[in-house]
């Protein structure tokens, strides 16, 4: 997550040919007007971890602009190896989405990616083309998504249904790897919620 601290003030001209500051989002955000001169010095980003855990990492940025927030932003999206689920493979579906619909929210659900192997010679997942060209438990993952309303009121499905732990998806399970780096739906269950209340208040909607 990021909070700015501060970035580019930019000088608009009104219609009527006045100057006018143009607030950033930071200011909106209760934060303060950018005067970081960024033309007559060189930029010195500075970034204070507000949080850090084993899922989650808050920081904040400062003493530069917006670019360098998005410079940052497209690193973490391009050079961050992670998992996704790309192949969904539909049996039935009575909803009123369409199949292409749901498949694609599946696909943007994230991952833990722990042991996605992008230091060699580590032993993480590989990609299906180098691997098997086919599916193992060195390149594969299943999920299975089994559910049925039965009351005549809406159903929310979350990522919290998909279920990794059956006969079908055992075959698939790295055995030699402990529980913290297999790879399951992003964000875990919270022991200290009722399964009811972490689903309506972490469960991602699919």
């Amino acid at each position: 997550a990021l909070s700015f601290a501060s970035t580019r003030r930019n000088e608009s001209t009104n219609s009527e040919g006045g100057n006018f500051a143009m607030a950033s989002l930071s200011y909106y955000q209760g934060g303060e007007w950018t005067n970081f001169p960024y033309s007559s010095e060189p930029r010195k980003p500075r970034i204070k971890v507000t949080h850090a855990s084993n899922e989650l990492v808050k920081f904040t940025l400062s003493d530069t602009d917006v670019s360098m927030a998005n410079a940052i932003r497209r690193i973490i999206l391009a050079e961050v190896p992670s998992m996704a689920i790309e192949l969904v493979e539909m049996e039935e579906n009575d909803t009123v989405l369409f199949d292409e619909f749901i498949a694609h929210r599946m696909g943007l659900i994230p991952l833990s990616s722990h042991g996605v192997g992008d230091i060699p010679p580590d032993d993480g997942m590989a990609l299906s083309k180098d691997c098997c060209q086919s599916e193992c438990p060195q390149c594969t993952r299943l999920f299975t998504l089994d559910v049925s309303n039965e009351e005549d009121k809406v159903l929310t499905v979350t990522h919290f249904d998909l279920q990794d732990d059956t006969k079908e998806t055992r075959q698939f399970e790295r055995t030699d790897w402990p529980t913290w780096k297999r790879v399951r739906p992003c964000p875990f269950r919270d022991p200290t919620l009722e399964d009811r209340v972490d689903q309506r208040e972490n469960g991602i909607i699919i």
